[in-house]
C-alpha cells in the first residue's frame, strides 16, 4: 500500500477519534454506481423501496468524477443497480486506473459473458465481488428472483478459467448473503468454492437501515454502538452524480454533485461536515439502526464504553476497517 494513502488512512483514524468534522485529507475510498437499475429483484434488496429516479452512469459524470482532482486508495463499483448493465464499465474501468491504485466491481454475474470477462481482465480490474448463493437451483432462484442458476454458476467458472488463463492478478470474492434460505448450506458452499475463489465473504441480511421489511431478517432493530466510521475516508457516488456518504443511504438530502462542484469542496461542505457533527452525536434513524460497515462487516451490538472514541470496542472496530482496506 503507498504511503500517501496509508498516511490519510491514518488521519481519517485520528479525525474520527478526535471528533473533527472538517477534513484536511481526501476520501480514501470511493464508490461509484454505474446503474441503479437491475435486472434482478432480490428478496435482500430494498431498491423497489427507494423512492428516487435510476438511470444509468453517462460518460460526462464519469469523466466529472476522474477530473474531480481525487486521488484514491480504491475505486469500487457498486451500487443497488447492476453494475454490467452500463455499457460503458470497462471504459470506466480502465480509465480509474489512472486516478485509484486499486479498481473492483460488484455483480450479479448474470451478464458476466466471455467477452465482458475478457475486457474487464484487460481493462485492469483488481477485484471482483460476484454475488451468488449456491445453495441450490430451486433456491437460489427464489433469492434472485429473474437468475438462471445454471448460467450463473457457469459464468462464474468461465471468468475464473478465463482469469488463470491470462494469468491475471485480479481477486474473485464470492458474495453470499447468509439469511435463513441459506444459513445450513454455508458450509456446503465453502467447500466447493474456496479452492476455486480468493474470498468467500458471507454478508447477514440486513434491513438497509430500516428500508427493508422482510420475515427473512430475524434480529432485532438496535442503536448502534459506535458512530460510522464511513463519512471520515469513504465517498459515493450516484449515477446521476450525486455524492452521499454510502450506498445505503436514502436519507432526506444529497451532499453535493460531481457534475456541479469538486469532491473536495463537496467532502468539506457545511451539509457534510454537518452530518459528521450528527454521527457523533444524535445521527438521524437511518444511520441511528445502521449496523454495517462499508465492506460488508455487520457491527458489533451493544451499549458502547463511556470512554468512547477511545474505548477498546471502538478501537477493534477502526483496527479491523484498517486491515479490510489495506487487504484490497
Amino acid at each position: 500500500m503507498k504511503k500517501k494513502y496509508f498516511f490519510n488512512l491514518y488521519k481519517a483514524f485520528y479525525a474520527y477519534n478526535h471528533k473533527k468534522t472538517h477534513l484536511p485529507y481526501p476520501p480514501v475510498m470511493g464508490s461509484v454506481e454505474p446503474s441503479s437499475i437491475c435486472n434482478l429483484n432480490c428478496v435482500m434488496c430494498a431498491m423497489d423501496k427507494v423512492n428516487r429516479k435510476k438511470g444509468i452512469m453517462s460518460l460526462d459524470t464519469f469523466e466529472n468524477i476522474i477530473n474531480s482532482g481525487a486521488h484514491i486508495r480504491t475505486m469500487d463499483f457498486t451500487g443497488h443497480g447492476e453494475s454490467l448493465l452500463n455499457k460503458n464499465l470497462e471504459y470506466f474501468v480502465k480509465r480509474s486506473k489512472t486516478v485509484a491504485e486499486k479498481v473492483g466491481l460488484t455483480t450479479n454475474a448474470t451478464l458476466l459473458n466471455m467477452d465482458k470477462s475478457n475486457d474487464l481482465l484487460f481493462a485492469g480490474l483488481d477485484w471482483i465481488c460476484l454475488s451468488f448463493e449456491d445453495v441450490n437451483k430451486q433456491v437460489y432462484e427464489s433469492i434472485r428472483i429473474g437468475a438462471n442458476y445454471d448460467a450463473v454458476e457457469s459464468n462464474i467458472k468461465s471468468f475464473i478459467m478465463l482469469k488463470n488463463m491470462m494469468v491475471k492478478n485480479c481477486k474473485v470474492i464470492l458474495v453470499v448473503v447468509d439469511s435463513p434460505l441459506t444459513h445450513d448450506s454455508l458450509d456446503k458452499i465453502q467447500s466447493k468454492w474456496s479452492p476455486l475463489v480468493d474470498t468467500i465473504k458471507i454478508v447477514p441480511i440486513h434491513d438497509w437501515g430500516g428500508i427493508l421489511d422482510s420475515s427473512l431478517i430475524q434480529q432485532s432493530r438496535e442503536v448502534r454502538p459506535y458512530p460510522c466510521f464511513e463519512a471520515w475516508y469513504h465517498v459515493y457516488v450516484r449515477w446521476d452524480g450525486s455524492v452521499v456518504p454510502c450506498c445505503l443511504w436514502e436519507g432526506k438530502t444529497d451532499f453535493g454533485n460531481i457534475n456541479e462542484q469538486p469532491i473536495m469542496d463537496i467532502w468539506n461542505s457545511e451539509t457534510y461536515k454537518s452530518f459528521r457533527k450528527s454521527l457523533l452525536n444524535n445521527p438521524e434513524d437511518h444511520c441511528r439502526y445502521c449496523h454495517l460497515d462499508l465492506l460488508g462487516s455487520v457491527f458489533p451490538l451493544g451499549k458502547p464504553e463511556p470512554t468512547f472514541p477511545l474505548s477498546k470496542g471502538a478501537f477493534e472496530l477502526l483496527v479491523s476497517g484498517f486491515g479490510k482496506v489495506i487487504k484490497r
